[in-house]
């Protein structure tokens, strides 16, 4: 598996999380906020699965390279936990 590219999929869904936050403050009197935040929902959702996707193949990496990755995924989860809670709650109560 390419690291880089988990580190993009992660970087990603940082992204994500302040924009959505950003957009929530922004937009929350507008009208159209539905279709924005359906609009960030579908895109958070597939960072997710392309998340899941690349972790999947962990299994069939080597040891020293699963190493490399647990470290950039416990270093971006322990920046973003909460966020990736915010994400998690608004996805949920929005499906």
């Amino acid at each position: 598996m390419d690291l880089q590219a988990l580190q993009n999929e992660i970087n990603h869904l940082v992204y994500l999380y302040f924009t959505t936050i950003g957009v929530i403050q922004r937009d929350v009197d507008k009208d159209d906020i539905g279709s924005t935040m359906e609009s960030l929902f579908d895109e958070i959702k597939s960072c997710r699965a392309n998340l899941d996707r690349l972790l999947e193949c962990t299994a069939f990496q080597p040891k020293e390279e699963n190493k490399d990755k647990e470290k950039i995924i416990r270093e971006a989860k322990d920046f973003i936990e909460d966020g990736l809670y915010f994400i998690d709650r608004i996805t949920e109560r929005h499906e």
